[in-house]
């Protein structure tokens, strides 16, 4: 008997198939399917602080050299429309802006895909003032997915899997640690805050050391308390606006650079590589043909690195 003969019912026309009809083959098949999935990485360095001028730029730059010493691959992206220094320097950087025109308001999905396509993380040098408007950004693009990842069990696939990381320049001023815990109440849960203190701005941390407030949310400068979560003084997981504990703050320090260096390297619009390279011939060019930095200079810039580095190296972050 053929199988269209089993299929025939007693009008002589052949049964429909059952389609809700269990069949453990497809089940298996299916999940199958799902285990061949891959899940994208989407790691994003936002280098952020209160107002402009207050050494985002320069510490890009710091971690663009750091990543550069380890062979670490990264995307650089330079937001800043009006002091582009970083892309001015990094001529492979890729240059996007953040804006409230609803025209151009999805014009930073870029660095997502740019993330997703190379698969390396994202280092983004933000301008002064534009807090309200990369959080709108966050809110609308990438919160609802870290929420919906938050919600799935241990084993369920994920599309995408997504790291923020907020480094925030602290200048000491009260308005720049408010809007740090702005940012930190807000998404905290969703974003892994790193407090910057720039010692080339201040080296008076009074306004940070004395807050209540912020003491609950401090972690170790080391950052060997990463990945804890942040309790009140009943012991009580504090959550930020999305209901998700928020992660315990980092603290780290950006040494200080003397602003001779630091302006030359802005006026030279040279990496940290290029101003330590040594003079090569009897007139004191480099293997670029331009005049080496005295050596006292390089000295001093090499001090600062070491001790940058080693702030970053004890993150484990990038």
């Amino acid at each position: 008997m053929t199988e269209l003969e089993k299929n025939q019912n007693l009008s002589g026309e052949p049964e429909a198939p059952k389609i809700d009809e269990y069949d453990p083959s497809v089940e298996s098949d299916l999940n199958d399917s799902d285990s061949k999935l891959e899940t994208a990485t989407i790691e994003l360095h936002f280098v952020s602080g209160y107002r402009g001028r207050e050494g985002k730029s320069f510490f890009v730059k710091t971690i663009a050299h750091y990543c550069a010493g380890r062979h670490k691959l990264i995307t650089l992206v330079d937001c800043d429309r009006i002091n582009p220094d970083v892309s001015n320097v990094y001529k492979e950087a890729e240059r996007v802006f953040f804006s409230e025109n609803q025209d151009t308001e999805d014009d930073p999905d870029a660095i997502l895909n740019w993330a997703t396509e190379r698969k390396k993380p994202v280092l983004i040098n933000l301008p002064g003032q534009v807090h309200e408007i990369v959080t709108a950004w966050i809110d609308r693009t990438l919160i609802p997915v870290i929420v919906e990842n938050a919600e799935l069990g241990e084993n369920d696939h994920r599309e995408v899997e997504v790291k923020i990381y907020n480094w925030f320049l602290f200048n000491g001023e009260r308005d720049s640690l408010n809007l740090f815990l702005k940012s930190l109440k807000h998404f905290g849960g969703c974003v892994q805050h790193i407090l910057v203190r720039n010692h080339g701005m201040t080296s008076d941390w009074s306004v940070v050391d004395t807050h209540e407030d912020f003491k609950l949310f401090s972690g170790s400068s080391t950052g060997d308390r990463k990945g804890e979560f942040v309790r009140d003084e009943k012991g009580l997981e504090m959550r930020d606006a999305q209901e998700l504990p928020i992660k315990r703050v980092i603290q780290i320090n950006l040494p200080r650079l003397s602003k001779k260096e630091r302006d030359r390297l802005n006026t030279e619009e040279v990496t940290f590589a290029q101003a330590l390279l040594p003079p090569v011939d009897k007139v004191g060019n480099t293997q670029e043909g331009k005049k080496a930095w005295p050596l006292w200079s390089r000295q001093r810039i090499q001090d600062f690195l070491k001790k940058a580095e080693a702030e970053l190296e004890n993150t484990g972050l990038i």
